[in-house]
């Protein structure tokens, strides 16, 4: 890859992070302002397959619609084994007590090469179950892809 493609990359990186992020910060005062709380997670996590291959940041937006009804957005970024993927996600979650399940879909983008952008992003389905408290969680999920499952172990700190 040339340096100005790696640079491109980033660039449009932090673009569609940026965005994601303005579009979910500005419903969340919408939401809240109706009366529903709304929670934002910073995640770290790993795919929990035989041997890790990617490690994750990112964070999610937790719109409650009801006492036992989340939709979760989010947005994360894995890396490793010389690779960059986005993968944003939104989930439709059931929560009883501090817990909860849910399923939803998943975009997964690789953009770590030059050619990157010209193919096109996976749509998959991602399931999640997780436990969590107003400024904690652990959440373990699912994404089949291509004949195998990733499996996700994330930590996430709440604001």
């Amino acid at each position: 890859m040339r340096s100005n493609e790696g640079g491109a990359a980033i660039k449009k990186l932090v673009i569609v992070a940026v965005a994601w992020g303005l579009i979910l910060g500005g419903a969340g005062p919408l939401v809240q302002a109706k009366g529903k709380p709304v929670d934002v997670f910073f995640n770290l996590g790993t795919e929990i397959n035989m041997t890790p291959q990617y490690w994750s940041a990112g964070f999610q937006v937790d719109f409650h619609l009801a006492k036992l009804l989340m939709v979760s957005p989010e947005f994360n970024v894995w890396f490793g084994r010389g690779e960059s993927i986005l993968v944003p996600a939104i989930l439709l979650n059931f929560k009883l007590g501090r817990f909860f399940a849910g399923a939803g879909l998943a975009v997964i983008k690789d953009i770590s090469s030059g050619m990157a952008w010209e193919i096109g992003p996976e749509v998959r389905p991602k399931f999640d179950l997780g436990y969590r408290t107003r400024h904690f969680q652990l959440l373990v999920g699912a994404i089949p892809r291509n004949g195998y499952v990733s499996g996700l172990a994330t930590v996430g700190v709440g604001f």
